[in-house]
Protein backbone atom coordinates (compact mmCIF):
# COMPACT_ATOMS: atom_id res chain seq x y z
CA UNK A 1 0.00 0.00 0.00
CA UNK A 2 1.32 3.39 -1.03
CA UNK A 3 2.12 5.93 1.82
CA UNK A 4 -0.59 8.74 1.49
CA UNK A 5 -0.82 12.43 2.85
CA UNK A 6 -3.91 12.20 5.15
CA UNK A 7 -5.34 16.19 5.85
CA UNK A 8 -7.43 16.39 8.13
CA UNK A 9 -9.05 18.42 11.02
CA UNK A 10 -7.66 18.16 14.63
CA UNK A 11 -8.55 15.41 17.05
CA UNK A 12 -7.99 14.88 20.59
CA UNK A 13 -5.75 12.54 20.59
CA UNK A 14 -3.12 14.09 17.87
CA UNK A 15 -2.46 16.48 20.83
CA UNK A 16 0.88 14.11 22.27
CA UNK A 17 1.76 13.27 18.20
CA UNK A 18 2.15 17.08 17.60
CA UNK A 19 3.87 17.69 20.84
CA UNK A 20 6.41 15.04 20.03
CA UNK A 21 6.79 15.84 16.12
CA UNK A 22 7.37 19.74 17.31
CA UNK A 23 9.03 19.45 20.67
CA UNK A 24 12.43 20.82 19.15
CA UNK A 25 10.32 23.82 17.69
CA UNK A 26 9.81 24.52 21.64
CA UNK A 27 6.24 23.98 20.58
CA UNK A 28 5.05 22.31 23.70
CA UNK A 29 1.60 20.37 24.79
CA UNK A 30 0.33 23.05 26.22
CA UNK A 31 0.00 25.10 22.89
CA UNK A 32 -1.89 21.81 21.09
CA UNK A 33 -4.09 21.62 23.90
CA UNK A 34 -5.17 25.04 23.38
CA UNK A 35 -5.59 25.25 19.97
CA UNK A 36 -7.53 22.02 20.56
CA UNK A 37 -9.41 23.45 22.76
CA UNK A 38 -10.17 26.89 20.33
CA UNK A 39 -11.01 24.52 17.02
CA UNK A 40 -13.77 22.97 19.41
CA UNK A 41 -15.12 26.22 20.33
CA UNK A 42 -14.89 27.89 17.12
CA UNK A 43 -12.26 30.51 17.13
CA UNK A 44 -9.62 28.21 15.32
CA UNK A 45 -9.86 25.41 12.56
CA UNK A 46 -6.47 23.79 13.40
CA UNK A 47 -6.09 21.00 10.12
CA UNK A 48 -3.24 18.69 10.40
CA UNK A 49 -1.10 16.52 8.27
CA UNK A 50 -0.08 12.80 8.46
CA UNK A 51 2.02 10.98 6.32
CA UNK A 52 2.38 7.66 6.93
CA UNK A 53 0.48 7.90 10.20
CA UNK A 54 3.43 10.19 10.79
CA UNK A 55 2.99 14.05 11.45
CA UNK A 56 3.84 16.25 8.75
CA UNK A 57 2.44 19.86 9.69
CA UNK A 58 -0.29 21.83 10.70
CA UNK A 59 -1.96 25.02 10.46
CA UNK A 60 -4.62 26.87 11.99
CA UNK A 61 -7.15 29.22 10.54
CA UNK A 62 -8.41 32.45 12.86
CA UNK A 63 -11.92 33.42 11.93
CA UNK A 64 -10.53 36.86 13.54
CA UNK A 65 -7.07 38.21 12.66
CA UNK A 66 -4.79 40.23 14.98
CA UNK A 67 -4.45 42.42 12.10
CA UNK A 68 -6.37 45.12 12.09
CA UNK A 69 -7.02 44.83 7.73
CA UNK A 70 -7.83 41.46 8.08
CA UNK A 71 -10.22 41.77 10.92
CA UNK A 72 -11.70 44.50 9.84
CA UNK A 73 -12.26 42.68 6.39
CA UNK A 74 -13.41 40.02 7.77
CA UNK A 75 -10.44 38.14 5.82
CA UNK A 76 -9.98 34.69 7.91
CA UNK A 77 -6.54 34.16 8.31
CA UNK A 78 -4.03 31.14 8.06
CA UNK A 79 -1.69 31.05 10.23
CA UNK A 80 0.69 29.17 12.37
CA UNK A 81 1.70 27.13 9.45
CA UNK A 82 4.10 24.51 10.26
CA UNK A 83 5.94 21.54 7.84
CA UNK A 84 8.86 19.01 9.94
CA UNK A 85 11.87 19.42 8.21
CA UNK A 86 11.95 15.87 6.91
CA UNK A 87 8.96 16.58 5.00
CA UNK A 88 9.47 19.86 3.90
CA UNK A 89 9.93 20.52 -0.17
CA UNK A 90 7.57 17.70 -0.82
CA UNK A 91 4.50 20.13 -1.58
CA UNK A 92 2.70 19.12 1.92
CA UNK A 93 2.42 22.93 2.66
CA UNK A 94 0.81 23.62 -0.16
CA UNK A 95 -1.99 20.89 0.59
CA UNK A 96 -2.42 22.43 4.23
CA UNK A 97 -2.88 25.65 2.14
CA UNK A 98 -5.27 24.52 -0.13
CA UNK A 99 -7.36 22.04 2.14
CA UNK A 100 -7.63 25.41 4.60
CA UNK A 101 -8.70 27.46 1.68
CA UNK A 102 -11.46 24.54 0.89
CA UNK A 103 -12.75 25.28 4.95
CA UNK A 104 -12.45 29.13 4.39
CA UNK A 105 -14.94 28.73 1.33
CA UNK A 106 -17.32 26.31 3.12
CA UNK A 107 -17.46 29.01 6.13
CA UNK A 108 -19.00 31.74 3.30
CA UNK A 109 -15.02 33.19 3.11
CA UNK A 110 -14.50 34.84 0.03
CA UNK A 111 -10.62 35.96 0.71
CA UNK A 112 -7.87 34.13 2.64
CA UNK A 113 -4.78 35.69 4.15
CA UNK A 114 -1.53 34.63 5.14
CA UNK A 115 1.45 36.50 6.93
CA UNK A 116 4.86 35.99 7.28
CA UNK A 117 8.43 37.97 8.14
CA UNK A 118 10.03 39.25 5.36
CA UNK A 119 13.61 37.64 6.14
CA UNK A 120 15.75 35.16 4.22
CA UNK A 121 14.73 32.45 7.05
CA UNK A 122 10.96 33.17 5.55
CA UNK A 123 11.51 33.17 1.77
CA UNK A 124 10.73 29.71 1.41
CA UNK A 125 7.33 30.31 2.76
CA UNK A 126 6.92 32.95 0.78
CA UNK A 127 7.80 31.51 -2.81
CA UNK A 128 5.05 28.98 -1.65
CA UNK A 129 2.47 31.75 -0.61
CA UNK A 130 3.17 33.35 -3.94
CA UNK A 131 2.82 30.21 -5.97
CA UNK A 132 -0.34 29.27 -4.40
CA UNK A 133 -1.85 32.44 -5.10
CA UNK A 134 -1.01 35.24 -2.91
CA UNK A 135 -0.14 38.68 -3.13
CA UNK A 136 0.80 41.43 -0.95
CA UNK A 137 -2.11 43.21 0.41
CA UNK A 138 -1.12 47.04 -0.60
CA UNK A 139 -0.72 47.92 2.99
CA UNK A 140 3.09 47.07 3.35
CA UNK A 141 5.18 45.61 6.59
CA UNK A 142 3.68 46.36 9.83
CA UNK A 143 4.89 47.93 12.76
CA UNK A 144 3.93 46.22 15.27
CA UNK A 145 5.13 42.94 14.21
CA UNK A 146 7.33 43.42 10.97
CA UNK A 147 5.26 41.14 9.03
CA UNK A 148 3.82 41.15 5.10
CA UNK A 149 0.53 40.19 4.82
CA UNK A 150 -0.99 38.65 1.51
CA UNK A 151 -3.96 37.70 0.29
CA UNK A 152 -6.10 35.48 -1.94
CA UNK A 153 -9.56 35.76 -3.45
CA UNK A 154 -10.99 32.46 -3.54
CA UNK A 155 -12.91 31.09 -6.63
CA UNK A 156 -16.66 30.05 -6.19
Amino acid sequence: MDEMLVIREIRQEDIPDLAVAFQSWGKPEKLFAKYFEMHEEGLRFVVIGRFDKNIVGYCTITWESFYEHFRREYIPEIVDLNIIEAYQGRGFAKKLILYAEKIIKQKGGHTSGISCLPSVEYSSPQQIYMRTGYEPDGFGITDYDGEIHLIKKLSS
